[in-house]
């Protein structure tokens, strides 16, 4: 029951069935998903040792407790209590569900694949509506007066066009690796909605997003048996969907590595970004301003209505240098369980397991490409993943210790 449980959180989550249905907003719908997934897991809890947290969760703890003592040290407490303990419970919750619950091949398979589903559903949604409604969701300067629309999320998933590029890579990455693991019909169906991916993420101008899809394309193409013709593909795909961008879509992404098109100043002004947030953050460079207060600290000190648009920062800023160690090391500790689970499936019989990994892999390099362009403390994204490399790990002892005893592994 607690997988279940898990399952629908995981979709109401990202689909935002409170929005959508006011009745379950009414009723606090995630709220009482969160404590039914948690009544199951101690109810339920058989005292395998196998499922406790390792390493990463005992110092997300750390963190945790971090925030709370220092909560009347940092300069916006009230905010903190307001807004930001509740967001930051949303999302570390992915890293503790996830190792506790998650606890064979089968479920993390179903898990991954309806994890998938609910994101390309945010992808197709916006593109549906642009094509149906020329709906757009957001727009961008290109200097001198001139407005580019961007593709958004849909009015019932509220983030803006960087936010959906990476959503669309995240699609992209598990339909890619999950449809080896899934019968025909499936592989099928998600080779399909391959190009409505990569059409949506072109349509939301995000030059982060784009330069993440280029890591993620490289990491495919340095594993694949036939790099020579993956490349070539690619090449030609490339300049193919280049050439049927318009003007300004084709100086939005040019303005990457180019100074003299339209936009090259707001790329430049990412780099002045990470200026004016490091003094946002020396403002209060131990402790921080308070857990989700980078907007408000960039605002009243910084003079600037957003949020950091980068990881460093961002966390330096709300949780001070103190809760940046910690952070980096919790994510540093989740790539070492990551890498070394991924060396260990060398063993035959979990060619399933090893796709799977390889797809977290490549999304791991969407994170970290992400990390450089934007926030993510308050995210899931990092949570999730620490979760996944200890599932991983987990995994890998079971189905040695499995052959070891002469019993199939789960």
């Amino acid at each position: 029951m607690a997988f279940v449980f898990y399952l629908l959180y995981v979709t109401s989550y990202f689909l935002h069935l409170g929005m959508r249905i006011p009745a379950l907003g009414s009723i606090r719908i995630d709220l009482i998903l969160v404590i039914l997934t948690a009544v199951c897991i101690v109810l339920l809890n058989d005292k395998d040792r196998s499922t406790k947290i390792d390493k990463t969760g005992i110092i997300l703890l750390g963190l945790l407790l971090y925030i709370v003592i220092t909560l009347p040290l940092v300069q916006w407490p009230g905010s903190v209590i307001n807004a930001g303990f509740e967001n930051y419970f949303k999302v570390i919750i992915f890293y503790f569900f996830t190792v506790l619950i998650v606890t064979n091949q089968q479920k993390l398979k179903i898990f991954l694949f309806v994890f998938a589903a609910c994101q390309m559903y945010r992808v197709l949604e916006p593109l549906y509506l642009h094509v149906a409604t020329d709906y757009w969701g957001d727009a961008t300067s290109m200097g001198h007066g001139e407005m580019m629309d961007r593709l958004a999320g849909s009015p019932y998933d509220v983030i803006n066009p960087n936010g959906l590029a990476f959503v669309a890579v995240t699609s992209i990455v598990f339909i890619f690796y999950l449809s080896r693991t899934l019968p025909s019909i499936w592989r099928v169906t998600g080779h399909a909605l391959l190009p409505l991916m990569v059409y949506a993420l072109v349509l939301t101008g995000s030059r982060s997003g784009m330069v993440a899809f280029a890591g993620v394309a490289v990491s495919i193409i340095m594993t694949s048996r036939r790099k020579i013709i993956s490349i070539s593909v690619l090449i030609v795909f490339s300049i193919f969907a280049f050439q049927r961008l318009d003007d300004m879509q084709q100086d939005r992404y040019l303005s990457i590595y180019r100074s003299d098109v339209r936009g090259a100043s707001t790329a430049q002004g990412r780099i002045e970004g990470i200026y004016r947030d490091f003094e946002v953050a020396m403002n209060r460079p131990l402790f921080g301003h308070g857990l989700g207060t980078s907007l408000e600290a960039n605002y009243n000190i910084g003079s600037t209505a957003l949020m950091s648009h980068n990881l460093v920062m961002e966390v330096w800023q709300e949780i001070g240098l103190v809760g940046l160690i910690i952070y980096f090391y919790y994510i540093i500790i989740s790539i070492r369980n990551y890498l070394t689970a991924l060396r260990r499936m060398n063993q035959p019989g979990i060619d399933e397991l090893h796709n799977m990994a390889r797809g977290v892999g490549a999304w791991l390099i969407l994170l970290m490409i992400f990390s450089i362009f934007s926030y993510g403390l308050s995210s899931y994204s990092w949570y999730l993943f620490g979760g996944l490399s200890v599932v991983f790990m987990r995994l890998l002892t079971d189905n040695a210790e499995s052959e070891r005893n002469g019993v199939a592994p789960a």
